[in-house]
């Protein structure tokens, strides 16, 4: 029985130049996404330095985690980047060993990964090439859409996207001003300088066109009478809710006001 999945590749700018232990904080994120409790089947590994692999059920999920990984990560000179890609698998996430599998959706990651990382302007944060279930028009919506996400968060002051990560965490900006104790006018100036209502939506309107997509091309796969599952967006709902609290407990957050 196959299913749909996506998959990240993060690697890190200037990681040669990390103010801090590249290793123990990219570890520190492996270990927080493996305490996620969903119903969503996920496996990520930190592996070669400066590198996480993760494979997650859906085509959502590698997206979603990614965006939580941008929002939430404390080091602005040192932004992680993405190659993602989607495509289906029949075998259980727990037969897999995510360090050492070599399917066809690690390598067009990979391929991802490296079209940010040839770019001496560096000034995308994702790349999608997925598997060739995706017709050309989807795939260069779904970049159109992460390419815009890029520009606006770069182009964020580092309060800024300190406002992004804590608002995408509790969604309301009186508890953002109650976690860091600051006043709510602060949190707003910041909150509406940086973007941020306009970054979430671009977020949350890809992942609905993503879906749509899944949706679409289970119905074609079905009446060609394969057997592939599909993901109820309410796993979806679920993974989110459960990276949110989990980053909440964490202590990935470094930044201080």
């Amino acid at each position: 029985m196959k299913k749909p999945v996506s998959l990240f590749i993060l690697d890190v700018t200037n990681s040669t130049g990390f103010p801090g232990d590249l290793e123990a904080y990219l570890t520190e994120w492996q270990d927080t996404l493996r305490k996620i409790n969903s119903k969503t089947p996920l496996l990520v590994k930190h592996r070669q330095g400066d590198e996480i692999i993760c494979l997650v059920e859906g085509f959502v999920g590698a997206f979603l985690i990614a965006n939580y990984i941008v929002y939430n990560w404390s080091y602005t000179k040192n932004m992680p980047y993405f190659g993602i890609s989607c495509g289906f698998i029949d075998r259980k996430f727990n037969e897999l060993d995510i360090d050492t599998w070599s399917d066809v959706l690690v390598k067009d990651a990979k391929d991802a990964n490296n079209i940010i990382k040839n770019n001496k302007n560096r000034k995308k944060i994702m790349e999608f090439n997925p598997f060739s279930y995706f017709s050309k028009q989807d795939r260069g919506l779904i970049n159109a859409f992460l390419d815009l996400q890029s520009l606006i968060i770069l182009q964020q002051t580092p309060r800024q996207r300190e406002i992004l990560g804590l608002y995408s965490l509790y969604h309301s900006q009186k508890e953002v001003a109650l976690v860091i104790n600051k006043s709510t006018s602060t949190i707003s100036e910041h909150y509406i300088g940086g973007n941020v209502e306009i970054i979430l939506e671009t977020a949350n309107a890809l992942y609905k066109s993503i879906e749509y997509i899944e949706r679409q091309l289970h119905c074609e796969l079905d009446n060609k009478d394969t057997d592939i599952v599909l993901i109820n967006s309410f796993s979806y709902t679920e993974l989110e809710k459960s990276i949110r609290e989990k980053l909440k407990q964490s202590n990935l957050r470094r930044n201080k006001w």
